[in-house]
């Protein structure tokens, strides 16, 4: 049997996570024993004091510990399922010695063996009744975009505006306790029409809303001025890789509202099961009146089956096993 440390970079628990250990120690032991592979699933740690004992690994998400690891040779077979665009445009020969790649950016990078493979959702997450539909939009995610250079309260403006419109928001916020985030909501006011909810949206709530209006525009943090290898524009107003909000929203079998273009249509996201606005936060203005158009127009679009199971992490799973596999064959 191939013996395979799968080593994630933390050990998540929420919706959406792709560092969920407990999570892929279900998937993979689904399907592993099947493909002669046995899988172990640890942290870094524990990984580096016995490493000698695999055949193989796959590190799901980098941390600077492993970035020194890849960078020397090592006498089993190495995988990497992270986003690492950062790397790609200023230290690519840290892949030199990685077998296959499975990345989740979906830039033209070159690799031996590279696969697009950006996150999903758990596909086990325990059923809960649907929450009663009683607001007109729910917004699962943060307010705070202070790392961005154009439009950093895009979120807060455009939160606010479908507000004045007439709207109501509940927004499920992990971090409402935050002070950013306090300050933020401070900024949008209007308690009758605005909720917040300390914590993340999981499946059941989705309901609560008739739209989930997804803003996956990035907030970037201490390498707002690194070196991404792509433009301004495209880094702050496009979706050059996946949040895993648009995931859980899928997995919430949610009505959708979210940016239109090639990477979320990639995604099987089309006019029949998502909305859309046509516009980034480089156009405000124009967005939020895309926004209020699709949310006057009420209509309901459906996740469908295939699209869910698409995305969820034992397909992922099932991928990445049998991409290893077939490197084993070919050896």
């Amino acid at each position: 049997m191939y013996q395979l440390a799968i080593v994630t970079k933390l050990d998540q628990h929420d919706f959406g996570a792709h560092h969920d250990r407990s999570h892929i120690h279900n998937c993979t032991n689904t399907i592993c024993p099947q493909l002669e592979i046995t899988p172990h699933v640890m942290n870094e740690d524990l990984f580096i004091e016995n490493s000698i004992k695999f055949n193989g690994v796959i590190f799901v998400g980098i941390s600077n510990k492993i970035k020194i690891f890849l960078s020397k040779k090592h006498k089993f077979d190495i995988f990497v399922w992270s986003n690492n665009q950062l790397e790609w445009a200023n230290n690519p020969s840290l892949f030199d010695n990685v077998e296959i790649i499975f990345e989740q950016s979906n830039q033209d990078i070159k690799h031996k063996n590279l696969y697009h493979l950006p996150t999903g959702f758990q596909h086990d997450w325990p059923q809960k009744s649907p929450v009663e539909t009683t607001t007109d939009i729910i917004y699962s995610g943060t307010l705070s975009r202070q790392g961005r250079k154009i439009n950093p309260e895009y979120r807060i403006y455009i939160l606010r505006s479908l507000i004045e419109n007439g709207f109501s928001i509940v927004n499920y916020n992990g971090k409402s306790q935050h002070p950013q985030e306090i300050e933020c909501i401070k900024k949008i006011g209007h308690p009758q029409s605005f909720t917040i909810i300390d914590h993340w949206a999981e499946p059941h709530h989705f309901s609560h809303g008739h739209f989930c209006l997804n803003m996956p525009f990035h907030h970037l943090g201490v390498n707002v001025d690194a070196d991404w290898g792509i433009t301004r524009d495209k880094l702050e107003n496009s979706i050059w890789f996946h949040s895993w909000d648009i995931f859980k929203a899928i997995g919430g079998k949610a009505n959708i509202i979210t940016y239109r273009c090639p990477e979320i249509h990639a995604l099987g996201l089309n006019d029949e099961n998502c909305s859309f606005y046509e516009h980034s936060p480089s156009n405000i203005d124009l967005m939020l009146k895309d926004i209020i158009q699709v949310v006057k127009l009420n209509t309901h679009k459906e996740i469908t089956d295939e699209i869910y199971s698409k995305h969820t992490y034992i397909n992922r799973w099932h991928f990445i096993i049998n991409k290893i596999k077939d490197f084993i064959k070919n050896l």
